[in-house]
């Protein structure tokens, strides 16, 4: 039960807005392509990856849940795109499928933050537990990095007279 808790935490703990005034950012010091250069394989690596990528300020901050949030869904949605996860044949993109018993492209990445925020506090994420659940009730496709390429290119969210 835990683990479908934390997986349901990681997927809507990406607002596409931190506050009304504030556009969600990527981490001043990611690169463009930084991640895609690193190309991981697994959670491991991925999480690797993201060290290797971000400023020890960003990182610092992107493990901690609640400030993370100012990089999310950004973040999320670069992850997305460098390491192919939307391609459900995509090394990572399997990987993740192997953890999550799912293919959800944003499940995957939050899960990814989230087991990288757990290991800074010296713990893990129950995968295991997590993967029965997720299997038994898998949660709806997330639009969240459309309705960011919408908000940044933008253009008004569907259903929003804003």
């Amino acid at each position: 039960m835990l683990g479908l808790l934390i997986a349901a935490a990681a997927a809507a703990q990406t607002p596409v807005l931190v506050n009304a005034d504030v556009e969600p950012i990527l981490p001043p010091s990611l690169r463009p392509g930084a991640l895609a250069t690193c190309a991981p394989t697994t959670l491991e690596a991925a999480e690797d990856c993201l060290t290797k990528a971000l400023s020890p300020a960003d990182l610092a901050i992107l493990r901690d849940r609640i400030p993370s949030r100012q990089f999310r869904p950004s973040l999320d949605c670069q992850m997305q795109k460098e390491w192919h996860l939307t391609d459900p044949n995509s090394p990572m993109a399997r990987a993740m499928r192997d953890r999550l018993g799912i293919h959800h492209p944003h499940l995957a990445t939050g899960m990814i933050i989230s087991d990288l925020q757990a290991r800074a506090a010296g713990g893990r994420v129950p995968f295991d537990e997590m993967r029965q659940a997720l299997i038994k009730s898998p949660p709806p496709p997330s639009t969240a990095c459309e309705r960011l390429e919408r908000l940044q290119a933008g253009k008004p969210e569907r259903g929003n007279a804003n």
